[in-house]
């Protein structure tokens, strides 16, 4: 009796992590050798025949071998990845599993899989994951008006199973119906299907990463210089001042939050440069700034992202003067600590 390498791995997901399922199969049984007529390193998906001949039973074995560099390859955290894998896991198993075969071309096979046959077939299978990730690429777009609404159905009166902001990405999955088009969605339960549909007018190719770039950059206006004030609420009536220090090596835009989020003094501060203002309004602020390259006036924001922070502490000004300075980068023995935001939603503010 002669075991194929049956038996494959699949890959399914909990709440907790990845876990791998083996999938046991039945062994196979040795027949008389099958015709020497077979084409030399021929392989051909073998048939719904219980015997296989030697060209199935290479695809068999070589099969696997690739399967092998596939989940090498794979990243176990994307579960489309994990399902194209599981996909052709199946069709190994289906095809492969409870089959007979003679020995002479089990050995014979056997004899053909080298360490550098064993070696290129395990990177035919990683190339499968890099070209899928490839094509998948391909299909991304992003959302470029304000909200994309994502209904079960290309109908406005269909379910709404999600909403998208803008610059969000989705995939397309090439399948379109009037002026819907239809996206990769999460399935809401095991057995729905995993897709959704968004009007195209709201969508355009590419990442939401690169759209916001262009878009940004066609409205930039003249860049901001260091100690620029780009908003400013000005109270003649204190001489209050607000001075930050950034340590970065990155330029940062800086803001002044009121409670009701509305960011009423910012101010750009160079990488490495010093920046302060003076008449700050009376009230409590909490500071938020983003680093990041090419400020663009029209978005409010730099073009190129970096990080979004804020500090955990508010500061409070009065009528009488008032001296504040902050630093965006660590203070020895001191206290200021910066907690990481959403970039979005320093945007917004």
């Amino acid at each position: 009796m002669v075991a194929l390498p049956i038996p494959r791995n699949s890959l399914t997901f909990s709440a907790a992590a990845v876990a791998m399922c083996l999938a046991i199969v039945g062994a196979t049984s040795v027949l008389a050798s099958t015709s020497d007529s077979d084409a030399a390193f021929e392989e051909m998906i073998p048939d719904a025949d219980e015997q296989l001949t030697r060209s199935e039973l290479r695809w068999c074995i070589f099969e696997s071998a690739r399967l092998d560099g596939e989940i090498e390859e794979l990243d176990a955290r994307l579960i489309w990845e994990v399902e194209n894998y599981n996909l052709r896991s199946r069709t190994y198993q289906e095809h492969c599993s409870e089959k007979k075969f003679s020995e002479a071309d089990k050995t014979a096979v056997d004899d053909e899989m080298t360490s550098v046959k064993r070696l290129a077939l395990r990177e035919q299978g990683a190339a499968r994951v890099m070209n899928a990730r490839a094509e998948r690429e391909s299909r991304r777009v992003h959302v470029k008006e304000n909200v994309a609404r994502v209904h079960a159905a290309p109908e406005h009166s269909a379910e709404e199973i999600g909403r998208v902001a803008q610059w969000g990405d989705l995939v397309a999955t090439g399948r379109e119906q009037g002026p819907w088009h239809e996206v990769e969605w999460p399935a809401a339960a095991p057995g729905q299907a995993a897709a959704g549909w968004v009007l195209g007018g709201l969508l355009d190719r590419g990442t939401g990463i690169d759209g916001r770039f262009a878009y940004c950059e066609q409205r930039a206006g003249d860049r901001a210089n260091h100690n620029d004030v780009v908003r400013r609420e000005i109270d003649l009536h204190t001489i209050s001042s607000f001075t930050v220090e950034n340590g970065l090596e990155d330029n940062a835009y800086v803001k002044l939050v009121r409670e009701r989020d509305n960011a009423v003094v910012s101010l750009f501060v160079a990488a490495k440069q010093t920046a302060s203002l003076i008449g700050l309004p009376s009230g409590s602020y909490e500071i938020v700034y983003a680093t990041g390259a090419n400020f663009s006036r029209g978005c409010d924001s730099f073009s190129q992202r970096g990080t979004a922070q804020k500090f955990p502490d508010r500061i409070d000004y009065g009528h009488r003067a008032v001296v504040w300075t902050v630093s965006l980068h660590g203070v020895n023995n001191g206290d200021e600590r910066t907690d990481f935001m959403n970039y979005d939603d320093f945007d917004r503010l």
